[in-house]
C-alpha cells in the first residue's frame, strides 16, 4: 500500500487541523515541530529556519539541556568566576525550585513573568510580615537574564526570553531626591569658579536647595 504523498514538502497538518514542519538540521538530523494553526504560521517559521541555517546561526532547540542541567553548565563555565554568582546560592535554589529541569527552549517569558508574581507572594526571610523588596526581584530577574543571554551564546537557545522582561523599578523609581547641604553647596560653588567651563555653575546652583528650604528664592539665590 502506497503511503500519501504530502502536499507540501517539509509542512503537514495533522488531524487535529495543527501545522507541524518536518525538516532536517545542517547534520542531518531529522526534526518535527509545531508551528502553528495555519499554513502561513508553518511558512514563516521554515523560512525563519532556512535563513538561520543559511547565515550560520541556527539553533537546534531539541538539543536544549534541561534548565537544571544547564545551571551546572552555566555555573561551571562562568558563574563560578562571579561573585554574584557564588555568593546567591539561596537565588540559584529559587531558581530550580521554580523551573526544575524544564527543557530551556520551553522556557518562555510568560514562564520568568509567572516566577516574579509568585516571588511576590513569598514574605521576606528577614521579616516575614512584610513581602519582598521589588527591588530583589528585579535583581534576580537580571540574574536569570544573564545566565540565558550565555546560552544564546553558547547555541543552547536561539532567543532569550527573559529580555522581554521589563524591571519592577526603573530608573530613579523608588530613590530619594537629596539636596545639598549649604556647607556642600558653599564647597562645590567654589569649585565651580575655578573651572572654565560655562555650563557647570548653572547646573551647580539648580540642584541646590535654598537655605530657607523654598523654592526659587531670590533672596537666598543671591547669596549662593
Amino acid at each position: 500500500m502506497k503511503t500519501r504523498r504530502r502536499k507540501y514538502r517539509n509542512i503537514f497538518r495533522d488531524a487535529k487541523g495543527r501545522w507541524w514542519l518536518d525538516y532536517r538540521t545542517p547534520s542531518g538530523k531529522r526534526r518535527r515541530k509545531l508551528a502553528g494553526k495555519s499554513k502561513a504560521d508553518a511558512d514563516r517559521m521554515l523560512r525563519q529556519i532556512r535563513t538561520s541555517v543559511d547565515v550560520g546561526e541556527f539553533v537546534d532547540s531539541a538539543r536544549a539541556p534541561g534548565f537544571t542541567d544547564y545551571l551546572k553548565i552555566f555555573m561551571e563555565r562562568y558563574g563560578q568566576h562571579k561573585a554574584s554568582w557564588r555568593d546567591g546560592e539561596s537565588r540559584v535554589a529559587k531558581f530550580k525550585a521554580h523551573f526544575g529541569n524544564a527543557r530551556l527552549s520551553k522556557i518562555t517569558t510568560a514562564d520568568i513573568e509567572n516566577y516574579r508574581i509568585a516571588r511576590l507572594a513569598e514574605p521576606d526571610a528577614r521579616d516575614e510580615k512584610s513581602t519582598l523588596a521589588l527591588a530583589t526581584i528585579d535583581r534576580e530577574v537580571t540574574m536569570l537574564r544573564s545566565m540565558l543571554s550565555k546560552a544564546v551564546k553558547w547555541q543552547f537557545i536561539a532567543k532569550n526570553p527573559a529580555s522581554a522582561v521589563e524591571d519592577y523599578v526603573g530608573d530613579g523609581e523608588g530613590k530619594r531626591e537629596r539636596f545639598l547641604s549649604n556647607e556642600e553647596i558653599r564647597t562645590l560653588l567654589a569649585a565651580t569658579k575655578r573651572t572654565r567651563s560655562t555650563l557647570l555653575r548653572p547646573s551647580s546652583i539648580s540642584r541646590s536647595k535654598p537655605e530657607c528650604g523654598k523654592a526659587n528664592c531670590s533672596r537666598c539665590a543671591g547669596r549662593m
